[in-house]
């Protein structure tokens, strides 16, 4: 039987986890809420957000060699 039968959507989309990042070579960022964030191929960037007042960081991140960046802003 096939999911259009089942009465779900044949698209669905799969179900991801999250996973912990560990060893990664770099600044680690502080925790934070109120920021974006946008994954490109290998590179997580975040921007933004804060946990007491608004930073203006922006932090990238390879998911291929586990590599953080803190990048200057002015």
């Amino acid at each position: 039987m096939n999911a259009a039968k089942r009465g779900r959507s044949s698209n669905a989309l799969p179900t991801l986890k999250w996973k912990k990042v560990v060893n990664t070579t770099g600044p680690t960022p502080r925790p934070r809420h109120g920021h974006r964030a946008v994954s490109i191929k290998d590179l997580m960037i975040v921007f933004g957000g804060g946990n007491e007042g608004i930073v203006d960081e922006l932090h990238v991140y390879n998911t291929g060699c586990f590599w953080l960046f803190l990048w200057k802003t002015s």
